[in-house]
């Protein structure tokens, strides 16, 4: 084997390895965010005494397109399922770089860009953060 051949092999398998970790890893904050997500839900505080269902509060974020005028919200489960459809993806790409040939049969996830309107694709929004009771 010449020393060139010797390169190739130890780049390709510093490759895979590190695709895999970076799955490791994206698997690893997706647990701990809905592991967060689910706590920040059951935490509602309860000060007037009134029934949890009352008490409970939502927060979303009202989009308003300043090209066409469109509103559209969105919360937190629309975040989490954003990123994690990017860290998908971008694990996917990864272990095809590696030499997984496998991993290009496996289709790409729709990443939802939360910072442009879906109506027109203008990225000139405005956001504001609003609290229903429910």
């Amino acid at each position: 084997m010449s020393d060139e051949q010797i390169v190739y092999g130890i780049a390709f398998v510093t490759l895979i390895v590190v695709g895999y970790v970076l799955i490791a890893i994206s698997i690893d904050v997706i647990k701990k965010i809905k592991k967060a997500s689910k706590k920040n839900t059951e935490d509602v505080k309860n000060p007037l005494n009134l029934t949890p269902k009352m008490a409970k509060k939502i927060k979303e974020t009202k989009c308003t397109c300043n090209a066409c005028g469109h509103i559209w919200f969105y919360g937190k489960q629309e975040i989490l399922e954003s990123s994690c459809d990017a860290m998908q993806n971008c694990g996917k790409s990864m272990m095809c770089c590696g030499g997984c040939l496998p991993a290009v049969l496996i289709p790409d996830k729709k990443v939802l860009d939360l910072n442009k309107c879906p109506k027109c694709g203008s990225k000139a929004i405005k956001k504001e953060e609003i609290t229903h009771e429910v």
